[in-house]
């Protein structure tokens, strides 16, 4: 059984007439006669009395016009709260960030700007490389990406043409940390006089490229020796407390009041600067976005 029997059933209730409630429908009249047919054959009974003048709903069809009306009226409310639910999430502002800076920059960030633009984040973006930020935002799937950025992040050229705005909206230090030892000293430190254990993140996010450039301009070398790879910060993070090496975390992870197990691994001269920046495409003309991004620029 399809639907519009029951909008054709619902017509013909209401002319009492075949050829009336076929224009209607905006179908031809043999067409409309056959589509009831097939609705009678369907429930087993005969719903119109084709012998009076005009027709007449025979008692199962009055039984039946209620269970139509009841259920064509259902599915008219149902479209029309998906067509709601539709335009409220293309009227929000779709954003991707990454994992680390949605754990500890993107809510603060976002309630600093005290706007009251509806913003959607993608979680599942918050497991991609930023590499994949930016084919994102290329591909027109998001609205704007928030993201780290470096001149040594030779993928970010891609959107730092003609073609996409960015803001940088805050500053971040990459800051090498090791767990403490028994002694409240770090385990591990750098330079070092011997092989240090490395947690590292792998050569498909952006900290790889930062960490490996600034490590290879180095004057005073440090020997690591990579013992495990990550892509995300968190993971990092965790291999670092859990005394397995070194790393380098953005400063925004380290909580000194919580993460009571983890100590700089060096000094002023071992951090890395990066800036935040968020990107968007010239060409979006999301009617929220440019208000937004005025909202960014006052902010800063």
């Amino acid at each position: 059984m399809e639907v519009r029997w029951l909008e054709d059933f619902c017509a013909l209730a209401r002319t009492l007439h075949f050829s009336r409630a076929a224009e209607e429908r905006n179908i031809t009249q043999p067409t409309f006669s056959r589509r009831i047919k097939l609705l009678e054959e369907e429930m087993g009974t005969m719903l119109i009395n084709r012998e009076t003048m005009p027709l007449t709903l025979t008692p199962s069809g009055r039984v039946f016009l209620a269970t139509c009306i009841n259920i064509t009226t259902q599915l008219k409310e149902t479209k029309e709260r998906f067509h709601n639910i539709e335009k409220a999430e293309s009227q929000k502002l779709r954003f991707t960030t990454t994992q680390s800076l949605y754990l500890s920059f993107y809510n603060d960030w976002v309630n600093s700007l005290d706007s009251n633009i509806d913003l959607k984040i993608n979680l599942k973006s918050a497991s991609w490389a930023s590499k994949q930020l930016i084919q994102e935002l290329e591909q027109q799937k998001c609205d704007l990406i928030i993201c780290y950025w470096s001149p040594n992040i030779d993928f970010f050229d891609i959107i730092d043409g003609q073609g996409f705005d960015h803001l940088t909206i805050a500053h971040e230090k990459l800051i090498p940390m090791s767990a403490i030892n028994d002694t409240g000293q770090a385990m591990f430190s750098l330079p070092g006089t011997d092989h240090i254990p490395y947690i590292c993140y792998n050569d498909q996010t952006a900290m790889n490229k930062v960490i490996s450039k600034f490590l290879a301009q180095q004057q005073e070398s440090a020997q690591l020796l990579v013992v495990s790879e990550s892509g995300q910060a968190t993971s990092v993070k965790a291999m670092i407390e859990e005394g397995f090496g070194i790393g380098w975390l953005p400063q925004r992870m380290i909580n000194p009041l919580k993460d009571k197990r983890l100590i700089r691994a060096g000094g002023d001269s071992w951090e890395i600067p990066l800036e935040i920046r968020v990107y968007k495409a010239k060409q979006n003309t999301h009617s929220q976005l440019a208000t937004l991004w005025s909202d960014i620029l006052h902010n800063l």
